[in-house]
């Protein structure tokens, strides 16, 4: 499988990623061929998997981390974080999803637990959320990925969250604006990242 180099991180993925998204209770409900599938696509030499908390409300994320169990190493893992989450009528639902930092704390020891892995290799903001600063934002994964060390954002290795500050601010006057860089929704090129086909 060929391989590019994503972004300009030095981190080489397979042109192909496996988008998980159907696997599990929104698509294929047969557990064992989900794991046989993402099994599969490893051993054919993709090395990106994608998947979501919000996938079958975390589902997904389970059934992914089962299929890496003992592969972890093998692959470029990513999930994201903003929709809700959870009942939304039970306790404190209102405030389970977004991107504030209460929540991405929240949301990515949860993606830990049901991946069953100790670091995430790229955590994608998964929409924009007009509730909460986009610097909130940033610099809540600045801070995990420079304190915790859990995510570990490719874009991130050596200019650090002001680079992306300086980005945003940038944006904000670009006829897309901020949203168009969220993780939901058109077709992104590895090769070519400044490329929105949506």
């Amino acid at each position: 499988m060929m391989k590019r180099v994503l972004g300009r991180t030095g981190v080489q993925v397979s042109r192909f990623g496996l988008g998980t998204m159907v696997l599990g209770v929104w698509g294929n409900r047969d557990r064992a061929a989900c794991l046989r599938i993402i099994n599969h696509a490893i051993d054919a030499g993709i090395n990106l998997v994608d998947t979501a908390d919000m996938y079958g409300q975390g589902e997904n994320e389970e059934i992914v981390g089962e299929a890496l169990r003992g592969r972890r190493d093998e692959v470029f893992l990513a999930t994201k974080f903003h929709n809700p989450m959870g009942e939304p009528d039970v306790g404190d639902a209102i405030n389970r999803r977004g991107n504030s930092r209460r929540w991405i704390n929240t949301a990515i020891d949860d993606s830990l637990r049901r991946l069953g892995v100790d670091h995430i290799d790229l955590y994608q903001i998964h929409r924009p959320d007009p509730l909460t600063p986009i610097d909130e934002t940033i610099a809540a994964l600045d801070d995990l990925a420079t304190e915790r060390d859990r995510p570990r954002p490719p874009d991130l290795p050596s200019q650090g969250s002001q680079a992306l500050f300086r980005s945003f601010r940038a944006l904000r006057g670009h006829r897309g604006g901020v949203g168009a860089l969220s993780s939901g929704g058109g077709v992104r090129s590895v090769e070519q990242p400044h490329v929105d086909r949506s």
